[in-house]
């Protein structure tokens, strides 16, 4: 990951839909 940012992390599941994250390879924290 090339930026860190804190919304990458904190209410990612609220911004960005579920499949684009797993589709893109980021690992969703609950």
């Amino acid at each position: 990951m090339v930026s860190e940012a804190p919304v990458n992390k904190i209410g990612i599941t609220t911004t960005v839909p579920i499949e684009i994250l797993l589709a893109a390879g980021y690992q969703p924290v609950d």
